[in-house]
């Protein structure tokens, strides 16, 4: 009996196809997006789902425009996708209420820009992709959409357009050609006129398509004259601003204008320049290819702009970032001004670029203004939503009152050298400048720094700025504190100070007193502090331990202070290090002392009766310096935990494990990971909370970064020219507290001060690139995709008001190829509390093949920990060559027998083991057709108990057969042959999926979905691996079948397909093969590339494609 099945969409991560801000009366702000067919609102502030909605049955909603309240009208808001228009009211959004569909209409083309009327709240005008004008009328009691006019001067080929109201009955249109043209025109509303349109601008320069394209407001320049200017972007990668102001000496167009022949090639012409074009006032080249939109920021009163004067301009990229630009104008003739002639010239510099997205290409945005504040929304590829606090100048103001506003997120400000007091005033006059060599932060208000004059001073932190006062020095210590080449925070108020001359000086600031607690016999080049822990403040610990480095020795010397006073308690040489060995970083990890050094190496060090001695030397998988060692965090019953994490200049932080077996002390590498900045990663720190979340920071080219690796999102980044400088960076106890950050640069020190994050996100992306391989188990789905990364997920459980997402539990960046195909080992392991440790397999493009363990990190910090444990390296094969699949087989010693299809046509079989590597066991070849599907056939009832002479495997090929494969001993070869056992004939062409099921005994199913849309069922016996029927289901989709995955349901089984016809399928299918369609659901996922069934309580599809969907379905039992 056929199996009913309903299929029901929980989560949908696709692409941002549309952006759009609404004000509300209330002052609050929300965030529109258009994903698919839906509509999602989010509140700016709270950074939260308000509630979402469908607007189109099947239809991608394309742009957005906001009509705000008015008194007792509500807001409107008008939306399309393609050629269909649809208006809903806002009101009530704030609250989470789903508006209805006021109206719906067909335009009579592809829709690419609209506006309402500000003058008339019934009318709105859309631009189409063939540069008509279409003006539309909402008659709200009717609840319809009516077309009035459409009015087209010319109809060629438009990839961008935008428009503004000039008044009741004329609309303003800016419109980027395929070839590269802008056309600026007027459209007239209404009778009465001798034409409805008016040419005023044929701009020409860019050597490519125009993709963006946006109208300024007014703004008014010197002498009165108000201009508007009109921003273009292309896939020359060039940003183009025009001054798109009617002249008093403009030439006059005919009415055939538009179709006057000319040159259709990119680039202007200047042998025949275009009639009504001008030269840009302002160009420049940026971002890393295309450049797809362009924006002003939002007036929210008309500019006035002077005779030198700037604006920003903000441009949204293929590169998947958002740049800001600095627009600044000059006029050059107040005469010519007035006599209302082009005379404006510029310059466009690059501020900042917000690299906010994974992958490729940011499809929407919008910009809401307030003051000089300026809020940018930004929807990518990889379905993420971010937010941008940007601030501009504001009209005669200037660029210090600006930065001192207590609005602005973040400021940057230089820090003068206080100058000499009265009571060092007689203090000889030195003849080189007098600089802050030395700095670091004592608590939350208060910095240290060392001058090259033998100066110790104390600056307060007020209102973004430093007051400076200075600490008495005593002669005996002036000398130290100018050859000072350390200073550092030793604990909340207390900082160390180590001098060239082997003097360590404290400085204690609740008794303001500088004294000597030691001399040591060399230069000291290095102190790092045990004790301290930069975001917090003291712990109430009665002593403080530091290590200090001196110049060519590699024991450092181990002091212990009071906590209280400063004072020294002890001092001992820590004894047992290699003599190579350079100190770069050092914490107490339990009982343990850590040590990493310049050169990647590190030492482990237990106690001993007069202090620590090396236990453990071993060799990271770096030679780059080991920057900083933190302790992960740990709970009131997990003090013994041992575990402990290292980031380092080679762009990857670490986690290992301190693990005591037999008397013998070893570290285990339970961790590693490259964050997208570096390679300069400095240090770490957690969050505090019950949820502690890993914050990194470091250097990425000329910046400093903040990263939060968690969440996986960039809290900061500072210009400071790179990682080779002085630097002191402060956090708070999250990620999202103010924090300072002080840098030298030139000789001049830097104070940079973040009231708030600048940037946040309102939805979690996933993959940038389109998912082509997924696989679950234990509650835990891996997705990989064309751009090159592996995400391992947890799904959690859905709420009625669908915020939840899924959590990114960790990412992989190994492979330099798109992923092919994922599998989790068969015998993975999973406890009860929900710890996994198994083995994930992974292969891609240029014979990329990888095998990882994947394990659960035990303690506060839930870290899903992945380390490399086999790359496939076989050298006698091609390395352009895919490794488009293959099967694992594992075996009782906890080898595993790996079968590989590659894109050559040939397949091999190896067998691993974690240490011994990838052992070649069988090699065979099939005809020219490449190989798409491998499956076992031995492996179907579990572990492999027999020999690897008895493995026999099934697969799939671009010639449209399937065949079964069996190993043949070949005498003097060391190396067994695959050989062809069975060939059958299945589809027209290419197999694209397959899955392999077992059916009665003996004989087993072979459901496989072509290239040719249709689904095939082929039974085959298990004992000679022999066709026994063959079933075709043609035309199951409308294009090529991606994707397949089958679940067993009582005595049927459930077949779920999904194709680039963007439909999810349910079939059943009987005992003799026969197979219904259950199921026809659209899907927002184009180009999927694969299905996975994830088990649970509610059996539920993950599908990946450009983006990601889970579907819930409804099943029997």
């Amino acid at each position: 009996m056929p199996v009913n099945v309903k299929l029901h969409r929980e989560l949908s991560q696709v692409p941002v196809t549309a952006l759009e801000f609404s004000h509300l009366s209330s002052g609050k702000q929300l965030v529109l997006a258009g994903q698919d067919n839906e509509i999602e609102v989010f509140d700016t502030e709270a950074g939260q789902l308000v509630c979402k909605f469908r607007i189109f049955d099947e239809q991608i909603v394309h742009g957005l425009s906001i009509l705000p309240a008015e008194g007792d009208s509500p807001g409107k808001l008008l939306i399309w996708g393609a050629k269909l228009i649809a208006i809903v009211s806002t009101d009530g959004l704030d609250t989470g209420r789903v508006p209805s569909v006021v109206a719906t209409a067909t335009a009579p083309d592809w829709i690419y820009y609209g506006a309402f009327s500000p003058y008339d709240r019934s009318r709105a005008c859309l631009v189409t992709a063939h540069n008509e004008a279409v003006l539309i009328h909402h008659e709200e009691k009717e609840g319809q959409i009516i077309l009035e006019e459409v009015i087209a001067p010319a109809r060629p080929g438009l990839y961008s357009a935008s428009l503004t109201w000039l008044a009741a009955d004329c609309v303003l249109v800016a419109a980027g050609t395929v070839f590269g043209e802008i056309l600026v025109w007027k459209a007239w509303a209404g009778a009465g006129r001798e034409s409805p349109h008016e040419l005023l601008y044929v701009l020409t320069g860019h050597e490519g398509s125009i993709f963006g394209v946006d109208i300024s407001p007014l703004y008014t320049i010197i002498g009165g004259r108000q201009v508007r200017f009109l921003a273009t972007s292309s896939d020359d990668r060039t940003i183009r601003i025009w001054d798109i102001s009617e002249q008093t000496d403009a030439i006059e167009h005919t009415n055939n204008h538009f179709s006057t022949a000319r040159e259709t090639g990119f680039g202007g012409d200047e042998a025949h320049p275009t009639h009504g074009s001008r030269p840009p006032v302002a160009m420049a080249m940026g971002h890393l290819s295309r450049i797809w939109g362009v924006k002003f920021p939002v007036a929210t009163e008309p500019g006035i702009l002077g005779t030198k004067n700037t604006l920003d301009i903000y441009s949204f990229g293929e590169d998947a970032t958002t740049q800001c630009w600095k627009m600044e104008f000059y006029a050059k003739n107040v005469t010519e001004i007035q006599a209302g002639k082009n005379i404006l010239t510029g310059t466009l510099t690059l501020k900042g670029v917000f690299p906010l997205h994974e992958g490729k290409h940011l499809w929407s945005r919008a910009v809401s203004g307030s003051g000089n504040k300026q809020l940018i929304a930004t929807g990518g590829a990889d379905s993420r939503i971010s937010l941008i606090e940007a601030h501009i100048t504001e009209p005669g103001a200037t660029s210090s009152q600006n930065s001192a506003s207590a609005s602005t997120p973040s400021v940057l400000v230089t820090v003068d050298i206080p100058k000499l007091s009265d009571e060092t005033s007689q203090q000889p006059k030195r003849k080189r400048q007098e600089v802050i060599g030395q700095y670091d932060f004592i608590s939350k208000q208060e910095l240290v720094a060392a001058t090259s004059h033998g100066r110790l001073l104390l600056g307060t932190t007020r209102a973004a700025n430093l007051d400076w006062k200075e600490i008495h020095v005593e002669e005996a210590l002036h000398q130290d504190v100018e050859r000072a080449y350390v200073l550092k925070q030793a604990a909340h108020g207390i900082a160390v100070l180590g001098a060239t001359s082997g003097s360590v000086l404290i400085y204690h600031l609740a008794t303001d007193r500088l004294f000597r607690v030691a001399s040591l016999p060399g230069k000291i080049v290095g102190i790092t502090c045990l004790s301290t822990n930069i975001q917090r403040e003291a712990c109430g610990a009665n002593s403080l331990d530091i290590l200090v480095h001196l110049y060519g020795a590699s024991n450092p010397t181990w002091l212990t202070l009071c906590a209280t006073t400063g004072e020294l308690l002890n001092q001992v040489e820590v004894s047992g290090l290699n003599p190579k060995f350079v100190t770069a970083s050092a914490s107490i990890i339990g009982q343990f002392l850590v040590i990493g050094s310049r050169h990647g190496w590190m030492s482990v060090l237990a106690p001993v009766e007069n202090g620590y001695q090396s236990v453990c030397d071993i060799a990271s998988r770096s030679t780059d310096a080991i920057c900083s060692i933190v302790a992960l965090p740990s709970s009131q019953d997990s003090q013994n935990l041992t575990s402990f994490l290292t980031t380092g200049r080679d762009g990857k932080f670490r986690i290992y494990e301190i693990v005591h077996r037999d008397s013998l002390t070893n570290l285990e590498l339970l961790h590693e990971s490259s964050p997208p900045f570096g390679p300069m990663i400095e240090g770490a720190w957690f969050t505090d909370g019950p949820q502690p979340e890993l914050i990194l920071y470091g250097f990425r080219s000329k910046c400093f970064v903040v990263w939060n690796e968690t969440r996986r999102e960039e809290r900061a980044s500072v210009y400071c020219g790179g990682a080779h400088r002085s630097f002191s960076y402060l956090p708070g106890r999250s990620d999202r507290d103010p924090f300072f950050f002080t840098f030298t640069k030139t000789s001049t020190l830097y104070l940079y001060y973040q009231r708030r994050p600048i940037y946040a996100a309102l939805k979690i992306g996933i993959h940038g690139r389109e998912v082509r391989a997924m696989t679950s188990a234990h509650g835990l789905t891996v997705t990989g995709a064309e751009d090159t990364t592996i995400r391992i997920w947890e799904r959690p459980e859905y709420g009625t008001d669908g915020a939840k997402q899924m959590k990114c539990l960790a990412l992989i960046k190994a492979h330099t190829a798109g992923i092919q195909k994922l599998a989790w080992s068969p015998s993975n392991s999973a406890t009860d509390s929900g710890q996994v440790d198994g083995y994930l397999f992974s292969s891609a493009g240029s014979t990329e093949f990888f095998v990882w363990r994947i394990r659960s990190l035990r303690g506060v910090y839930s870290q899903l920990c992945v380390t490399c444990e086999g790359i496939f390296d076989e050298t006698d094969i091609d390395k352009d060559l895919r490794i488009m699949d293959f099967s694992l087989q594992p075996r009782r010693d906890g080898s595993i027998i790996i079968t590989m299809a590659f894109s050559n046509s040939f397949l091999s079989t190896y067998l691993f083991d974690r240490l011994d590597g990838f052992k070649i066991l069988a090699k065979g070849a099939y005809t020219g057709a490449c190989l798409t599907q491998i499956q076992p056939l031995t492996s179907l009832e579990g572990i492999v108990e027999a020999s690897e002479n008895d493995i026999a495997v099934l697969t799939a090929s671009t010639d449209g057969h399937i065949a079964t494969w069996k190993i043949r001993h070949v005498e003097d070869q060391q190396t067994k042959q695959w050989v062809l056992n069975n060939v059958t004939k299945v589809h027209q062409n290419s197999i694209k999926c397959l899955a392999l099921v077992p059916a009665s005994a003996g004989q087993f199913y072979v459901v496989t979905g072509g290239d040719d849309n249709s689904l095939g069922v082929s039974m085959l016996s298990r004992d000679i691996y022999q066709p026994v029927f063959r079933h075709l289901c043609r035309r199951a989709h409308a294009a090529a079948i991606n994707g397949m995955a089958v679940e067993r349901v009582g005595e049927s089984l459930v077949v779920f397909t999904v194709s680039n016809d963007q439909r999810l399928k349910a079939w059943t299918m009987s005992k003799d093969g026969r197979i219904c369609l259950q199921a026809d659901m659209y899907s927002g996922v184009a180009d999927p590339g694969d299905i996975e069934i994830l088990p649970g309580r509610n059996l539920t599809v993950a599908l990946g494609g450009v983006g990601l969907e889970l579907w819930k379905t409804s099943l029997p039992g």
